[in-house]
C-alpha cells in the first residue's frame, strides 16, 4: 500500500497488539478450565498466527523509524529499541511450551 505512513502503521500495530492480547486472554480462560488433567504442548495456531501478524507489522513500524528524520532523534531510537525488544519477547514466549508459560 503506497499510502501507508507512520501514523497508519502505528495504529495497525496497536490493533495487532490488542488482537494478540485478546487471543491470549481467551486462551487463558480455556487453559484455566482445562487445567485439571490436560496439558497443552504448544500455543494454538490462532495465537501463533496473531503473533506472526504482530511481528510483521512491527517490522514495518521499525522500518519507518530507521528512516530520516526519525533515525537521528534519540527518542525515536529508544522507542524503536523498546518495540523491538518487546516483539522479540512476545515471539519467544509464543514459541515456549505452554507449561513453561505458566511459570513466567
Amino acid at each position: 500500500m503506497d499510502s501507508e505512513n507512520l501514523q497508519s502503521i502505528a495504529l495497525q500495530l496497536g490493533a495487532f497488539t490488542r488482537n494478540v492480547m485478546n487471543k491470549l486472554y481467551a486462551q487463558q480462560s480455556q487453559w484455566s478450565r482445562k487445567r485439571t488433567n490436560t496439558k497443552l504442548q504448544s500455543m494454538p495456531n490462532t495465537v501463533l498466527s496473531e503473533v506472526a501478524c504482530l511481528a510483521g507489522q512491527a517490522k514495518k513500524f521499525l522500518f519507518w523509524l530507521d528512516r530520516e528524520p526519525f533515525n537521528t532523534d534519540e527518542q525515536f531510537k529508544v522507542t524503536r529499541n523498546s518495540v523491538l525488544h518487546l516483539v522479540v519477547q512476545i515471539v519467544q514466549l509464543a514459541q515456549m511450551p505452554s507449561d513453561d508459560l505458566c511459570d513466567v
